[in-house]
């Protein structure tokens, strides 16, 4: 036995070891302490940056969400660097890591409150958490250094302490902070906090690891060491850790840190458990004070400091635990220590390898997690049964004590387990911890589709109130289990989609500081309900009902409201068939105001909130909310649930039971509203446990109800959408004025208007059984409206056919003509099914009449249409304010003509009884009967409108009863007069204040308004003045009511301090200006604006010049707004720019010319760049008409201005500035003509293209085309001056003969080949289909609809339906007949005249084997004798049939113009030329050689050498002046009837104006003319020239044709002097300045080839006259090198450069070839030196027709592909060096250069790719190709056809090769192009035996491969893009899917990403040209322009 076997015993379990730690007590307790402030850190960074948030939001410019962010990626550094800077502090030592982290932290705090951005703000915030927020962790580790397991469940404890004041310490040092500085000194504060602390580490915080210093005694070295030792060396040098502690220390493992170290302690049983535990415990704890305030408010009512108080017994328990705990564990301890009888010193190391630890700290934390899980239960049972609140209470203070047990035993558990690494060992909590809070901000915004079946009926959708979210409002207990609508309501309305809208209404919130209002809200509801869905379902579809909790209901009704004055989002509002109110504070609730004082006095960094102030009670929002919306709710289905149980509320700690909204403030009291209670408080009215739930229940039944009543509309109703859409299309118009019906019934009182049924006039009109008028009239104020609003819902009501309208003075779209007769067919067709269909049928073959005058929609819809349906139904209309319409005359007298159109009309109209309104019912009279009566006697209706009103005075019955007496008695009749008079006296407190009202208060509205007058008289403030000034002038100047929140733009100075709105304008303006339920800015009465515009009383200028020079004035500043353009990128449009935007015109117009202030603010806005702002705008509302009548009367303004000589201004040169507003003007004119299409896809356009496309002497390409927005340069075309050419097709080679056009299609007949059709869309000139007859074609002609096509040949008629261009009818043409006049009827029949007198007729309608041409009567057109005895013996020189075939007017050499009558057949009137002094006829004829009909019918337009007109019903005879030019041979009248056309024989085309037969516009062009016509809406012109049909849009005919571009003037009111009295002043005839235009007629170019060498580019093209010219793009000149004496239409034009483009050869005429030597010379004038080399004379009868040459790189050799074979020539001697024989029959094929071997050819075709020699023409190698497209290259049967490869395009990637493919289709080519990969292609040199796969085209993304979606392709780009134009001509590129090593495509991407570049205008070339087109290696762009080439740089390569 040794000595050591000897000696005494060791300790079976454990020994006693060195000292543990060698620090003395106060060091361990500073070290710890220095330790724990980096702890402190860790956590207060958190929480004293929340109430910063919305600060650092404003400050920085981005939005709360932005900021937010920054919150979650500090959590995420926080869940992350832990783990790295524990495993950190356990390898390199707790020192160095702790003082990294904290510089770093320091750093970070220094970057946070010096960044001023919010990309700096990020990143210094996650600096900031990776640097503190692992030292935590650092903490417990220097725990475990410092002290023994003894020992450290005491100082645990007392650590977690140190770590619970952040959450509460925090956001009172930011608050404190935030209410004194900015938040920056929260970064400050942190900075210099972390800098002492940082400080003091440095100096004495000593390296305690203990793998580094053992437990201490060992001196650390380097940065481990303290700068100020606090070890003193003696006494403890050499004292180690024994074995039983940690084993010494380990200086040769320098790893990096592990961040995954703590998840390797998950692979330890005991370690996982701990977590679980821990998280679980966590949880329990996190649940209880997340519910503690709501339980306890919910169920003890509590509220006050009582609620405060709640918190406290858990807060107590939780610090009185981190003390007690503590000592808890170490008594443990050493009771488990003395178990086996060792004995623990304290500061001596303990072995506990073989030590129950785990016994030892949970001996005591068994029970407590036995306990925490009793009372939780208890807790719960409490709170269910309701105990006394104490019991709860003391429950969670033993919680609080228990749960903190747990917390510190389990965290010295995890320390004592893992000693060698506590850091990580702590860093491991953060992987399990469950989150702290959930922010009720994860609910999205916007609209969320909770629901979607598979067949939609109706949407409902859910809106949320205030402090709610989008889904947990609807959820018990915020429970997403419990989200009703979601889930359980779809099996309740299975076809319902079901929605939810999120808005921010969190006024908890500390996060941002809200200025957003309910209209805010409702503006934001509305823009997501028109653009917030993606998907093909979208609201407006289908009827919509909205359910709305508390807030959002105020948030839905104004939006409501406000879509009904918003004409874009009318037609979604008007499907919200039913609401359901769920406690809406209707009235405005009291506790508002506490719940922002609340807001306001938080030190939280709360903030009071707009939209929570707007709840008031009386708050002007509420008020104006129910005053407007009570005009619309008779629309709506209407459920109020109101809550009867009091709501315990919470904010903060703070917490109130009460009833948020009484039962009186959550109804309205309206008819049709349900009122239901629910036993629920506030919140629970919206959220239910269960389906059985009885509150669901009421909820859901009142759903069902609203659903059914929607999905069951009326018969009337039943109309499809589908129908609906197509009536808005054709009319414009969605829905009946339902608005203004809406106001007259809301001011309509219970009992009113009853007795007017009861008159004998009225009776008669209701049982009239014949179309009859009914006139009522009465003065103004006399009630008119309201009674008009009560016939209509009588007639409603009564199941007749009811159609109205409402004339209103000052909107100008409501003073019409053409608007009322819109609305009347659109309210006709849906009540009569056969009128509906029919106007559908109209609107499906493209006609639109949205802009049409009236009398085109009469005559096509009315006299058309309804005439033409048999209905036994009666159908009403009503009228009112025809004294308030444009021209009252024209109304009566079209009013008049219903009894001509075959169905019962029954019309009452509402008027006063002015004298020109008499006038014309009396001339009416002869064509219907009419009836006219007074309005009765209304004092009863005035009486119970005043006692209704006065019943809301604080007064006895018996004076109110007094008061509504005299008030009657007074009143004479005016309902205004008593209104008037009762607003003003519910305003009086005391009855002798009324008694003074009512003295002081004359009879008589002329009186009243005096009255009224005085009180502007009598205002004593200038501020008050100008007020009224400014609220008079837009009252009676804007064109169209302004709202209020418009208004506020314009004036903020004035109108920012204004309490109430309303009650301010009706008191300074004295009652004579009020704001509307829309919050439109409006007059009291149309009555008062005569008044003030007659007075001489105001204290201010309020003249018409003065008032529209305010407006203008106003409307120029806020378009001059130089931020506008950003504001319009962000689509943040001010409220004011619609009007500015569309009225300023309008205000010029009406301005004083003299006045330097309007000609200031005109030179300022046209001297910046805010026309092109301008121009956005409208080109993205859709609105760009309007510049059409900007431009018009800039111009008129402009003439004025230079005729009058009023030019003085303070400006430096005011010719210039007359001259830039003349200019502007033109350039206004043509843009929208000439781009309105391009704007309209892209607004941005303005800037970014339209410059360098608009000619050098406009305005725009002066100032904006070298911009820095714009993206495009041109050169190579002379565009100096605008044209008005706006495309330009061609069918051929051959003659336009013959034209038609519909709304959709233009069909143009050619001469080649013979009987060629060929058709074309109107939206874009696309070739659509042609037909070839094979013979002579005389007519073209469209029936009305535009669904049929006739043509008449020399032997047949041939009729297609447009639907699919298939052959309706084919059938003989009459023998020797040809056809002078063909056109449809109105009922589809053909009707036909011959030349020799004789009328046809071919019913369509027919089969195809029974059509057949019959004549009509042969005594029709049948002269036996002329007038006076003359004889006719010729064929007629021209015939024409009216609008409905009934008439025909026949002109005939030397004999007079008549008008004959179909049936029955005769001459009804003869035209007799009158005298110049036009008082007597003389009895001379002269014969007409061309006449047609004014729309109207009763107007005929003629030429007999003088154009003429004449009026049938007048017989008024009108020339007009001969200017001396060309006899006209040619007419077309204007669709609209507005404009005719002449031509003649010089080539020039006239425009006129019928209403005074002046010229207008004239287009001069070489080349004779074949035919004009007019396009189907007026706007546009087309004329046939040579091979060409040009289309022609000048700006005069748009003024005419768009109404819309008439907001200024309206331009059905152009043409009421045709049909109206001469003597209504309203009808004037409008005529414009003599515009014209040259057309230039260069010969078209039919080759393009342009070469590129890297110093410049030569463009060689050949023109079809002969000549051949080169460009060139340096010098920017053209140069003509050939020109043959023979045209080039024999055969195609071949070019060919060769690489140094020294060389160029080209096929001209019959195939010859020519070799030039091209050098530039840039000295000589020359420019360009061309010589011949080589000559070919004909070699048509060896090679054949000449279809394609390939010079050689060199030069010196030439491919010249021909019909019949191939040759290759030497160059320069012509010697034949190689042949190919062509087989016969065999597929086109195109040759290209090979590009990497100059020796080799490649040959294409559909089906291979060869590669050929040079030498030899030997093919050498090819691989097969497969172009087949079964989609795409099929004909009409669904089989394959034929496809040719029609040419090789550019390809500037080696990857890829791009081939122009042809297929035969409907008789003539259509064209498609395949991408191949390039490389299997290029690379195939020797023939293969076996047989690879066919190469197949790249497939390209679904959306592009169709020829539908890429008009023509151009090539690819070097960086492998695909450049190509699409349908409308925009230039884009396309990036290609990769390829595959064997060639294939590596995928089809679902969806194209094409970037639009610019655009090519419509006229620029033809579809040949348009395949001309080139792209080049830099992305420049070639296109053939009017016989030159237009080079475009559009940014192609830059761009991408």
């Amino acid at each position: 036995m040794t000595d050591g076997e000897t000696g005494a015993a060791e300790p079976p379990a454990m020994t006693s070891v060195q000292r543990y730690s060698a620090f003395s007590r106060w060091q361990q307790n500073t070290i710890i302490g220095l330790a724990a402030v980096g702890g402190w850190f860790s956590t207060v960074s958190s929480f004293i940056y929340f109430p910063a948030i919305p600060f650092l939001a404003s400050d920085l410019g981005v939005s709360i969400g932005n900021v937010n962010l920054t919150v979650t990626s500090y959590l995420i550094m926080a869940g992350v660097f832990p783990a790295i800077m524990g495993d950190a502090a356990d390898r390199f030592g707790r020192r160095p890591v702790l003082l990294l982290g904290m510089l770093v932290y320091l750093a970070a705090n220094i970057g946070l409150a010096l960044q001023s951005n919010f990309a700096l703000l990020f990143v210094f915030r996650m600096i900031q958490s990776a640097g503190i927020s692992g030292t935590f962790s650092i903490t417990y580790g220097v725990l475990s250094d410092l002290f023994t397991p003894a020992e450290r469940g005491g100082y645990s404890g007392t650590v977690s302490f140190f770590l619970l004041t952040p959450p509460s310490l925090g956001p009172i040092l930011s608050g404190l902070l935030l209410l004194r500085w900015t938040w920056r000194y929260i970064f400050w504060l942190l900075a210099a906090m972390s800098a002492l602390s940082l400080l003091g580490m440095a100096l004495f915080l000593p390296e305690t690891a203990r793998s580094i210093v053992g437990n201490g005694s060992i001196p650390a070295k380097g940065i481990n060491k303290a700068l100020v030792p606090t070890i003193p060396p003696k006494g403890n040098q050499g004292i180690r850790c024994s074995s039983l502690a940690l084993p010494p220390p380990r200086r040769e493992s320098r790893k990096p840190p592990n961040p995954l170290a703590a998840l390797k302690l998950l692979r330890i049983p005991s370690t996982v458990i701990m977590l679980v535990a821990y998280g679980i415990n966590y949880a329990v704890s996190s649940c209880l004070q997340a519910s503690l305030s709501t339980l306890f408010v919910d169920i003890y009512h509590v509220s006050g400091l009582v609620a405060s108080l709640v918190y406290l017994p858990f807060g107590v328990a939780v610090c009185l635990s981190a003390f007690t705990t503590g000592r808890l564990l170490d008594f443990d301890y050493k009771r488990t220590t003395k178990e086996p009888g060792i004995i623990v010193e304290k500061g001596k190391a303990t072995d506990l390898s073989n030590f129950p630890i785990e016994r030892a700290r949970l001996r005591t934390v068994v029970f407590s997690i036995a306990l925490s899980a009793l009372l939780v239960m208890g807790y719960g049972w409490t709170m269910q049964a309701r105990l006394p609140m104490a019991v709860p209470l003391v429950l969670q203070f033993f919680i609080g004590l228990a749960t903190q047990v747990i917390f510190v035993a389990l965290n010295t558990l995890l320390v004592d387990l893992h000693p060698e690494c506590p850091s990580t060992a702590q860093a491991a909590c953060n992987f399990l911890q469950p989150t702290r809070w959930q922010d009720q901000r994860d609910d999205p915004l916007g609209l969320s589709v909770l629901y979607a079946p598979p067949q939609r009926t109706i949407d409902i959708i859910f809106i949320h109130g205030l402090g709610g979210t989008s889904l947990r409002t609807w959820c018990r207990d915020r429970d997403l289990k419990y989200l009703w609508p979601k889930l359980w309501l779809p099996a309740e309305l299975p076809t319902a989609r079901i929605l939810t809208f999120g808005y921010n209404a969190n006024f908890s919130s500390t996060d941002e500081r809200s200025h957003s209002t309910i209209g805010d809200f409702a503006a934001d509801l509305l823009f997501r309900m028109k653009h917030g869905e993606s998907t093909t379902e979208r609201l407006g579809q289908v009827p919509i009902i909205v359910v709305a909790h508390s807030m959002g209901g105020l948030v839905f009704k104004k939006a409501y409201v406000k879509g009904h004055s918003n004409s874009d989002e009318f037609k979604i509002v008007s499907m919200i068939k039913a609401v359901l109110f769920l406690a809406t504070p209707h009235h405005g609730t009291d506790l508002a105001g506490t719940l922002n004082k609340l807001l306001s006095t938080s030190f939280l960094g709360h903030s009071p909130k707009k939209y929570v102030a707007e709840l008031a009670r009386k708050s002007p929002t509420i008020d104006q909310i129910n005053e407007s919306f009570r005009h619309y709710a008779s629309k709506l289905q209407i459920f109020s649930f109101y809550e009867t149980l009091e709501t315990a509320a919470r904010f903060a700690s703070r917490l109130f039971s009460i009833t948020i909204v009484a039962s009186q403030s959550a109804v309205m009291g309206y008819p049709n509203e349900m009122m239901i209670p629910l036993t629920a408080n506030h919140h629970n009215v919206c959220k239910f446990t269960s389906p059985e739930d009885p509150n669901y229940a009421s909820v859901i039944g009142a759903l069902r109800s609203a659903a059914s009543s929607v999905l069951d509309p009326p018969i009337d109703d039943a109309a499809c959408n589908e129908d609906l859409q197509y009536l808005a299309d054709l009319l414009g118009l969605t829905s009946a004025p339902e608005e203004d019906l809406s106001f007259g019934r809301s001011a309509r009182k219970d009992g009113t208007c009853e007795g007017f049924l009861e008159s004998n006039e009225v009776r008669s009109w209701l049982n009239s059984q014949s179309c009859q008028i009914l006139w009522v009239h009465a003065q103004p104020g006399g009630g008119k409206s309201i009674l008009c609003s009560f016939v209509i819902d009588h007639l409603v009501g009564s199941g007749h056919h009811c159609s109205y309208f409402f004339f209103k003075q000052g909107q100008r779209i409501k003073q019409l003509t053409s608007t009322m007769v819109r609305s009347l067919a659109y309210q006709t067709a849906l009540r009569l099914s056969p009128f509906r269909k029919a106007l559908v049928d109209l609107a499906k073959g493209g006609l639109k009449l949205s802009n049409a005058n009236y009398t085109t929609v009469w005559e096509q819809l009315f006299r058309s249409v309804l005439s033409g349906i048999k209905s036994d139904a009666k159908i009403f209309w009503v009228i009112d304010g025809l004294d308030e319409a444009e021209s009252s005359r024209s109304i009566v007298d079209l009013v008049s003509r219903v009894s001509d159109l075959g169905t019962r009309i029954c019309i009452m109209i509402f008027s006063r009884p002015l004298s020109g309104i008499s006038q014309a019912f009396e001339l009416a009279r002869r064509r219907i009967k009419i009836s006219d009566m007074p309005l009765p006697d209304n004092k009863s209706d005035i009486r119970l409108m005043v006692e209704d009103e006065i019943g809301y005075l604080m007064a006895g019955n018996h004076f109110k009863a007094t008061i509504a007496d005299e008030i009657v008695s007074r009143s004479q009749g005016s309902f205004l007069w008593a209104s008037l008079v009762t607003q003003r006296v519910l305003n009086c407190h005391r009855e002798d204040q009324v008694k003074q009202v009512l003295n002081s208060t004359p009879d008589g509205m002329q009186d009243l308004y005096g009255r009224m007058m005085n009180v502007i008289l009598n205002l004593e403030s200038n501020e008050d003045k100008r007020l009224a000034q400014v609220f008079l002038t837009w009252a009676l100047y804007s064109k169209t009511p302004i709202t209020a929140e418009e208004l506020f733009e314009v004036y903020p100075t004035e109108l920012d301090l204004i309490m109430n709105m309303s009650h301010t304008v009706s008191q300074v303006c004295g009652q004579f200006v009020l704001i509307n339920p829309q919050g439109q800015i409006t007059l009291v009465h149309h009555s008062a604006r005569e008044y003030l515009a007659n007075s001489k009383r105001l204290p201010f200028m309020l003249d018409t010049r003065h008032g529209n020079q305010e407006l203008l004035t106003r409307c120029l500043a806020a378009l001059s707004d130089k931020t506008l353009r950003r504001k319009l990128q962000m689509l943040k449009v001010p409220k004011f720019l619609p009007y500015a935007s569309t009225s300023w015109a309008s205000h010029l117009k009406n301005s004083p010319l003299d006045s330097n202030i309007v000609f200031d603010a005109l030179v300022k806005f046209f001297s910046g760049p805010y026309p092109l702002d301008w121009i956005q705008y409208l080109a993205m509302s859709g609105r760009l008409p309007e510049i059409f009548g900007a431009s018009r009367n800039l111009a008129a303004y402009v003439r004025k201005k230079e005729r009058k000589g009023l030019e003085n201004t303070p400006k430096n040169d005011p010719p210039a500035h007359l001259s830039l507003l003349r200019t502007w003007a033109i350039d206004m004119m043509k843009l929208p003509a000439k781009f309105g299409c391009y704007l309209s896809d892209s607004p941005a356009s303005i800037y970014q293209c339209i410059p360098a496309l608009s000619p050098a002497s406009s305005i725009i390409h002066q100032k904006f085309n070298k911009n820095n927005a714009a993206t495009l340069s041109v050169a190579g075309i002379p565009n100096t001056e605008w044209d008005d050419c706006l495309a330009r097709v061609s069918a051929g080679p051959g003659r336009a003969l013959r034209l038609a056009s519909s709304p959709l299609f233009l069909a143009v007949a050619s001469s080649e080949q013979k009987g060629t059709i060929t058709v074309w869309d109107t939206k874009l000139f696309q070739e659509q289909t042609s037909f070839v007859l094979g013979e002579h074609i005389w007519a073209l002609t469209f029936n009305n609809s535009g669904s049929l096509l006739a043509c008449c040949s020399l032997l047949k008629t041939t009729v297609w339906k447009v639907s699919d261009w298939s052959v309706q009818l084919s059938t003989e043409h009459p023998a020797e007949r040809r056809a002078i006049e063909f056109r449809f009827n109105t009922t589809d029949v053909l009707i036909m005249i011959s030349d020799q007198k004789e009328v046809y007729k071919l019913q369509t309608s027919q089969t195809a084997a029974s059509a057949r041409w019959e004549q009509i009567d042969p005594a029709l057109l049948n002269e036996k004798g002329g007038p006076e005895g003359m004889l006719f013996l010729s064929t007629p020189s021209c015939a024409a049939f009216n609008r409905d075939c009934t008439q025909i007017a026949v002109a005939y050499p030397s004999f007079p113009l008549s008008i004959w009558t179909v049936d029955p057949p005769g001459v009804i009137a003869r035209l007799k030329r009158g005298s110049k002094c036009g008082q007597k006829f003389v009895n001379s004829y002269t014969g007409s050689s061309k006449v047609i009909w004014h729309p109207s019918d009763t107007v005929v337009i003629g030429i007999h050498g003088q154009i003429f007109k004449w009026d049938l019903d007048t017989d008024h005879y009108i020339e007009v002046d001969d200017d001396g030019g060309s006899s006209p041979h040619g007419l077309a009248c204007s669709p609209n009837g507005q404009t005719f056309l002449t031509m003649d024989s010089s080539g020039s085309v006239k425009v006129y104006d019928v209403a005074s037969m002046s010229l207008i516009y004239k287009l001069s062009s070489e080349g004779g003319i074949n035919q004009i016509g007019f396009s189907a809406d007026s706007s546009r012109f087309f004329d046939l020239r040579g091979s060409y049909c040009n289309i022609w849009e000048p700006s005069c005919l748009s003024r005419f044709a768009d109404s819309a571009a008439d907001s200024v003037y309206d331009t059905s009111g152009m043409a009421d002097d045709i049909w109206s009295d001469a003597d209504d002043a309203l009808s004037m005839p409008t005529t414009f300045p003599n515009s014209g235009n040259h057309a230039e007629n260069r010969s078209a170019i039919d080759a393009l080839d342009p070469g590129q060498t890297s110093r410049r580019v030569l463009i060689a093209h050949a023109n079809r006259d002969g000549s051949v010219h080169i460009y060139n793009t340096v010098s920017g000149k053209s140069y003509e090198i050939d020109k043959t004496a023979l045209r080039s239409t024999v055969s195609p034009i071949a070019f060919a450069w060769n690489s140094k483009q020294d060389r160029l050869a080209y096929s001209l005429a019959y195939g010859a070839i020519t070799i030039k030597a091209v050098r530039i010379d840039h000295e000589s004038e020359k420019g360009i030196f061309a010589e011949t080399l080589y000559s070919e004379k004909n070699s048509l009868a060896t090679r054949g027709r000449t279809l394609q040459l390939v010079l050689h790189v060199t030069g010196n050799r030439l491919l010249v592909h021909g019909v019949k074979k191939s040759q290759v020539l030497s160059v320069p001697d012509g010697t034949v060096k190689a042949e190919h024989q062509s087989v016969a029959g065999n597929e086109a094929v195109r040759w290209q250069q090979h590009p990497s071997e100059p020796n080799l050819l490649l040959c294409f075709s559909a089906s291979s790719a060869a590669v050929f020699s040079w030498h030899t023409l030997e093919r050498i190698a090819s691989v097969s190709l497969d172009l087949s497209d079964t989609t795409a290259n099929t004909d009409d049967s669904g089989s394959p056809v034929a496809v040719t490869i029609d040419a090789i395009l550019d390809s500037h990637s080696p990857r890829y090769l791009v081939l122009r493919t042809a297929a035969i289709r409907q008789n003539r080519p259509r064209y498609s192009f395949a991408v191949l990969p390039a490389e299997p292609i290029y690379a195939t040199t020797t023939e293969t035996t076996n047989s690879p796969s066919p190469i197949t085209p790249l497939s390209l993304p679904p959306s592009l491969a169709s020829p539908a979606a890429i008009a023509h392709a151009l090539g690819i780009l070097p960086d492998g893009r695909l450049a190509f134009l699409d349908r409308r001509l925009w230039v884009c590129t396309m990036a290609l899917p990769g390829i595959t090593t064997t060639g294939s495509s590596t995928g089809s991407p679902h969806q194209a990403d094409v970037h639009r570049h610019f655009f090519l205008p419509n006229d620029w070339a033809t579809a040949e040209g348009l395949r001309m087109c080139r792209v080049l290696r830099d992305g420049t762009v070639l296109c053939p322009c009017k016989g030159q080439v237009a080079v475009l740089k559009g940014g192609l390569m830059q761009d991408y």
